[in-house]
């Protein structure tokens, strides 16, 4: 099975020679039609000048050109049409999917891991926050020996210790919903 960057170097290959094709299939097209219009002159130059051997080198000239002409305009219509047939084109699309989609579970595994990661970090950031409250009330209430009403000192927290958590918890949820 084709990786992704693997499918793009082949479209775009395709794509890539088709375009130049037609541009050169143009191009002939172009340089074509002037050798047919340079052998007309010439037909109608050697008919006044009643030159029979121009006249026929001239007329062989617009025959190769306008057979040339023939064939690069068929060329470039031949060049319009699908590069690959519509079932090709499928196999492509389901292709692309698949390999889509297996490098999204890498990606996915590697982010569940991530999550698991995030969600030991906040649970140790929430042990943290419980074990400073604790040694808080035990050096006021048991060290100090301050048990006063008011003069109980809280301890901090951080506002980003709790929003770690719940987005940690958001993360978490969204990830297994979708897989």
């Amino acid at each position: 099975m084709r990786t992704l960057e693997q499918l793009e170097n082949y479209l775009v290959g395709l794509r890539n020679e088709n375009r130049n094709g037609l541009m050169e299939a143009s191009k002939n097209i172009a340089v074509t039609q002037e050798a047919i219009d340079k052998a007309q002159d010439e037909t109608a130059t050697a008919q006044v000048e009643n030159n029979l051997e121009a006249f026929n080198k001239a007329k062989d000239k617009l025959w190769t050109a306008s057979n040339s002409l023939d064939f690069y305009k068929r060329q470039h219509d031949t060049l319009k049409k699908p590069i690959v047939s519509e079932e090709e084109g499928k196999k492509l699309f389901d292709e692309i999917d698949n390999a889509a989609e297996l490098s999204n579970e890498v990606l996915y595994e590697r982010a569940r891991n991530l999550v698991n990661e995030l969600q030991t970090i906040s649970e140790k950031v929430l042990s943290n926050m419980n074990q400073g409250s604790s040694l808080y009330s035990i050096l006021q209430k048991d060290i100090l020996k301050d048990n006063r009403p008011g003069h109980m000192k809280e301890f901090k927290t951080r506002s980003n210790s709790w929003f770690l958590k719940e987005k940690v918890e958001a993360v978490s949820r969204n990830l297994e919903e979708e897989f």
